[in-house]
């Protein structure tokens, strides 16, 4: 059969990955930090981990949100009710980024709701200082 078992398995774990959705960012190989910050957010809030999403987003960040802009200290009631207490999640995403900041498009699933995620994301030093929800 094939007679480099090892190279076959991996090739076979590629196709699977590539046929599941595409590569994210983080598996392609380099990531740019704006990424790195973003992908850290949303694999926090996947965990359910309120804190570390939390402490990657600036206190002066705005959150667009139905048309206007929450301020990051307006936000705790919001990340409750609409992402921590119902078991939000992003979902098979992909990342894509320019000078402008970082696009995520993929699944929003919660207990309440499930639809398309389309965000935009402006991330300086290290923590997100926008998320615009498209």
């Amino acid at each position: 059969m094939f007679r480099r078992p090892k190279a076959a398995a991996a090739a076979l774990v590629a196709l699977l990955v590539v046929g599941a959705g595409g590569l994210h960012a983080q598996q392609r190989g380099a990531v740019a930090e704006p990424e790195r910050v973003v992908i850290a957010f949303i694999e926090a809030i996947n965990r359910g981990d309120r804190a570390a999403a939390l402490a990657l987003v600036a206190e002066d960040a705005c959150v667009g949100y139905t048309g206007s802009c929450l301020q990051a200290a307006r936000l705790e009631r919001w990340w409750g009710s609409d992402i921590f207490d119902v078991q939000g999640r992003i979902e098979d995403y992909r990342l894509t980024s320019d000078a402008q900041g970082v696009s995520v498009v993929g699944t929003y699933r919660s207990t309440g709701w499930t639809g398309r995620a389309n965000y935009r994301f402006t991330v300086r030093d290290g923590r997100i200082t926008g998320w615009d929800l498209r």
